[in-house]
């Protein structure tokens, strides 16, 4: 075994290839030479920057690391010649994969399995969080049909199926009625039996949860020793059907002044509370508002998971902080409040990975972040997505004429949609806008003056091509249930967009 020991030795865990308006980041240049952290890293094959590769102690590039079952292997292997210290992955699928490796070599900082559990399993997360005292949806884990028809009994239509350890928007059903449960039963349910007995039986890996009718909210933060540091609250925004039906996607950062932030802040802590603590932990944490008539507002638990938030929430926590607003646009969000950071790009993605290892951030927040600098600062976005059809004009970048909001055109003129899916960018713009002294109702004022503009502005020509349904393509749990919702402010992205 090599390397020094008073250095600390980081394996990188990361899988890069999906399409994503978020560029990539290079690890090493997060570092300073006093950190004395050396990296070794396992990713996708052509992934890695010739700066991480020149500056790592060690790398290992392989196809697909989040199905490919050499990572650990690898891994041990990089364990046996130069000794791993702490864990690192940003995704979410690598989660429990990188908490049994902490477990099998020993290492006590991060999450360990049975920790990381409570984070991906859907069923024992509430279940355990419901045991603090903390609301959460009525759920039961399936085994059969005979459990959705139970869960029935007590809880009315309409119902939201999937796997316990889903992400983005893998395998997410609704049922709305009797009619639609028996035909899910008879052509949908046992599809993922295998007749080579690959997949003989359910084994309890999916769940089965009822509606909730409330406004959607999402906390992003880093917590020490259970304890909230760093916190970024948000509100989804804009339509109610659902990003893969053509209905546009937003999110607004909830101004400091505004009463719902120290809302948001209590619960997150009560949820925090609720769990295992684990040393240095970054968050994505989804909640439910729901309004009662008579009866205080109430928060309750859509679901938490220990990672950061994806897609263009990571941005917009990029620009709070003073980064830039958009990988289109490199410049910082403003330069009137201090020094710009070294890499405006990548601030955010400096600070998680930092945050996540127990490392201090290089940056003064107090100078460089305009959410401590104005307590009413809000930022907003809105992603616009394609239609189908072939693209005729999209206006140009500097053409946007609207105070305080920036345009960045994502689609190509020329090019042809066919419908929503998981693995294509199916975003024609996005909008961001900053407000110094705003509030969530002027934000989304703002937004929506934004997509009327571009809605008027852009031209596309009638499809010719078969189009997809989005219909049969699985949406994440807070997407179905906005599209329950007669008038809900908030959507989720499409995974092409949550990476």
């Amino acid at each position: 075994m090599s390397g020094r020991e008073d250095t600390t030795h980081v394996l990188i865990l990361d899988e890069v290839g999906t399409p994503s308006i978020s560029n990539a980041v290079s690890y090493s240049s997060f570092l300073s030479l006093s950190d004395n952290v050396e990296l070794l890293v396992i990713t996708s094959k052509g992934a890695l920057s010739q700066g991480d590769k020149d500056k790592c102690l060690a790398y290992e590039e392989i196809a697909t690391p989040t199905t490919n079952g050499l990572l650990e292997v690898l891994a041990l292997r990089l364990h046996d010649k130069y000794r791993i210290d702490k864990i690192y992955t940003k995704q979410e699928d690598l989660i429990l994969r990188a908490s049994l490796l902490r477990d099998t070599l020993g290492i006590k900082s991060g999450l360990s399995h049975s920790s990381a559990l409570l984070y991906r399993d859907k069923e024992l997360m509430k279940r355990h969080i419901a045991a603090s005292g903390f609301p959460v949806p009525p759920y039961a884990r399936i085994y059969s049909p005979a459990s959705i028809l139970s869960f029935l009994r007590d809880n009315p239509f309409p119902i939201i199926i999937k796997p316990t350890l889903g992400s983005a928007s893998a395998g997410v059903t609704v049922v709305r009625s009797q009619t639609e449960l028996e035909a899910y039963l008879e052509k949908e349910f046992y599809t993922r039996i295998d007749d080579g007995g690959k997949c003989m039986d359910y084994s309890g890996d999916m769940i089965v949860e009822g509606f909730v009718n409330g406004n959607m909210f999402h906390v992003n933060g880093h917590a020490h020793d259970g304890h909230l540091e760093d916190v970024w609250p948000f509100s989804y925004v804009k339509t109610n059907l659902g990003f893969t039906t053509g209905q546009a996607y937003g999110n607004v950062l909830i101004p400091q002044g505004d009463p719902m932030w120290k809302k948001l802040i209590d619960a997150t802590e009560r949820v925090l509370a609720a769990l295992p603590a684990v040393d240095d932990l970054v968050f994505h944490l989804e909640l439910f508002n729901v309004v009662n008539d008579g009866k205080p507002d109430q928060l309750v638990l859509c679901e938490i998971a220990a990672r950061r938030p994806g897609g263009s929430i990571g941005m917009l926590i990029n620009a709070s902080e003073g980064g830039a607003i958009s990988s289109s646009s490199p410049r910082a969000a403003t330069t009137t409040i201090g020094v710009s950071p070294a890499n405006p790009l990548t601030l955010f993605s400096e600070m998680e990975f930092r945050l996540s290892l127990g490392l201090a951030l290089r940056q003064n927040r107090s100078h460089s972040s305009l959410i401590e600098r104005y307590k009413n600062f809000t930022i907003g976005d809105l992603l616009i997505p394609r239609k189908v059809g072939q693209l005729q004009s999209i206006p140009e970048a500097t053409s946007c004429p609207l105070a305080n909001t920036h345009y960045f055109p994502i689609a190509k003129v020329g090019t042809t949609y066919t419908g929503f899916h998981m693995t294509t960018m199916n975003t024609a713009a996005r909008f961001v806008v900053l407000l110094e002294d705003g509030s969530v109702a002027k934000m989304e004022e703002a937004l929506a003056n934004a997509q009327a503009w571009f809605e008027n502005a852009v031209v596309y020509e009638a499809p010719s091509l078969p189009v997809l349904k989005p219909s049969h393509i699985a949406k994440p749990e807070s997407q179905v249930q906005a599209s329950l919702l007669p008038s809900s402010p908030r959507l989720w992205t499409d995974r092409a967009l949550a990476q």
